[in-house]
């Protein structure tokens, strides 16, 4: 199940990085970790009131390969991982949603000689306000924190806010 760990701002000034960053969690029970290397993600800008695809708003690497998290920090949850969006801006004002699929590359004998690209799941995250009156960051809450933090033990780049 693809869900939402770290939320981006709610409002933020048009071309800021987005803080905190777009972390998205896949969790499963079943056993995920050895199929992980087929799995993948990306973002699309969303209008939010239409959910049609905004094209040319937005910057910054939109598609992540899976990356896992350790038994010890998955908290019961048998197979965890995670996607990073760390460089996203959103350039133009207005309100927005980021819409973000799950895509699985399948090279089952039913999927052809080429394979087929998959979309296993999708989720949608709070809406975005982009204005020029905007913060240039906003505080992520305590287990957004968390997450924050086990990425940044994980050896990821996580970005500081900017003020």
């Amino acid at each position: 199940m693809l869900s939402i760990a770290v939320q981006p701002p709610a409002r933020v000034r048009p071309g800021s990085i987005l803080y905190p960053p777009l972390i998205v969690q896949l969790s499963s029970e079943h056993d995920l970790y050895e199929h992980l290397a087929g799995y993948w993600t990306c973002v699309s800008l969303i209008h939010y009131a239409t959910g049609q695809v905004i094209y040319e708003q937005m910057c910054g690497k939109a598609a992540d390969s899976a990356h896992p998290i350790a038994q010890t920090r998955s908290r019961g949850v048998r197979d965890q991982a995670y996607f990073f969006f760390q460089d996203l801006a959103i350039h133009a004002p207005g309100r927005y949603r980021l819409k973000i699929r799950l895509i699985r590359n399948d090279y089952s004998p039913e999927s052809g000689q080429d394979g087929a690209v998959i979309c296993d799941d999708e989720v949608n995250t709070r809406s975005i306000t982009v204005e020029e009156s905007g913060p240039n960051y906003s505080r992520p809450n305590s287990q957004e924190r968390a997450f924050i933090r086990m990425l940044r033990d994980d050896g990821q780049d996580v970005p500081t806010p900017a003020h």
